[in-house]
């Protein structure tokens, strides 16, 4: 039986929202995420060039996830819903492009 695909999904928390990115190489996504959060919150953050912590999950298997505070969820019925492990990497953001 052939091994399924694997698929991350990377969350970076920033005030009361976040930015993600989700993809089968985990490097890539870790770093669409950092980029995809410096365009998301740039104008309101300084976030370029800064250290911060980007949670990043494996999620094959699971179409619907979402996440807050508690965690990253799968289901939205509390029974059916799976214990995800949340790795923390250190990153540091690029530098926001100006337009």
């Amino acid at each position: 039986m052939k091994e399924p695909k694997k698929d991350y999904l990377a969350i970076l928390m920033i005030g009361a929202g976040s930015s993600y990115a989700r993809g089968p190489d985990r490097q890539d996504t870790i770093d669409r995420c950092c980029k995809i959060a410096v365009s998301d919150w740039g104008s309101l953050y300084d976030l370029g060039g800064k250290e911060t912590t980007i949670n990043v999950v494996d999620v094959t298997g699971y179409d619907k996830v979402w996440w807050d505070s508690r965690g990253v969820h799968t289901a939205d019925d509390p029974k059916d819903d799976a214990v995800l492990t949340v790795e923390q990497v250190k990153v540091t953001l690029p530098k926001r492009r100006r337009r």
